[in-house]
């Protein structure tokens, strides 16, 4: 979940950028208002036929401005659900090649071999994952690690879990 808000987050700043600068000429909704000066400079003079075009003309360049921001917001949710995907895809990796680890680490140590390489291997994995999402992690007592959500959720221990991204599109 802090992942994805933090995506989420990246998303809303883009979104947001869509707009423009509230402060400045072309900020969206200034464009609004310069529709409803239009039509009110038109019904001040409605025999002007220029007054009322150039009324049209803003409404016109209005809502191509608000078909615009439309196409990019759905390409930034594109964008976002496909970061969010490959999030998940590489932890379902990382999670599966640990408790491969696991199982290696345990089988080392019951035959009285060296498994630090492995569980160097794993440490290195185990970073990354924490890099994706906020887990727990514990010494296994045979070695190797059992990784849990934040909310107590097994990840990885003495089986694997898979994870699942729900777009919400």
């Amino acid at each position: 979940d802090a992942s994805k808000w933090n995506v989420i987050s990246e998303y809303l700043d883009s979104a947001q950028s869509l707009f423009g600068d509230p402060t400045g000429e072309g900020y969206f909704f200034s464009r609004l208002d310069e529709v409803w000066n239009a039509f009110a400079q038109a019904a001040d003079d409605p025999s002007s036929s220029l007054l009322r075009s150039q009324a049209l003309t803003r409404v016109n360049d209005f809502l191509t401005e608000a078909d615009r921001i439309n196409t990019a917001l759905q390409d930034l949710t594109k964008t976002v659900d496909s970061r969010l995907v490959a999030g998940v895809d590489r932890a379902n990796q990382l999670i599966q090649e640990i408790q491969k680890l696991n199982v290696d680490i345990t089988k080392t140590r019951m035959a009285g071999g060296d498994p630090s390489g492995s569980e160097n291997i794993q440490a290195t994995l185990v970073d990354e994952l924490a890099s994706l999402m906020n887990v727990r992690v514990a010494k296994r007592d045979m070695g190797g690690v059992v990784i849990r959500t934040t909310e107590g959720l097994l990840l990885a221990g003495d089986h694997s879990s898979t994870l699942k991204y729900e777009s919400t599109d």
